[in-house]
């Protein structure tokens, strides 16, 4: 029987590490949502729903959620969006067919809005 490998504690320069690869990934998420959002502005948004992306989250943003699913619900305002009209934008407009994070969403409202704040 093979013997168990002693796995080494994690150290604080592992955390620093893993800590730095983390904020240089959300920082990429948010800039790649944000070209993404004004991508999306300019090419294919109709005026009434930039101005609910602005009534949601143009003046406070506190307390408010960025998930991919209320940011959709903002953009369409037709109720429960469904599952593959959900997944169809965000593949269009986050380039993947994972889900885009928080933050990705985040950058994307940041985008749409620098759009529609020089109307």
């Amino acid at each position: 029987m093979p013997t168990a490998e002693i796995s080494k504690p994690c150290t604080p320069d592992h955390l620093a590490r893993l800590r730095a690869s983390r904020d240089q990934f959300l920082t990429q998420e948010k800039e790649d949502g944000e070209k993404a959002g004004e991508r999306w502005a300019t090419e294919s948004a109709e005026y009434d729903q930039l101005r609910r992306l602005h009534a949601q989250y143009g003046e406070s943003r506190v307390d408010v959620f960025f998930d991919h699913e209320r940011v959709f619900e903002v953009i369409e305002d037709d109720g429960t969006p469904l599952r593959d009209e959900l997944h169809g934008f965000w593949e269009r407009w986050a380039s993947s067919k994972v889900l885009p994070s928080d933050e990705f969403c985040e950058g994307f409202v940041d985008g749409a809005l620098k759009i529609f704040d020089r109307l």
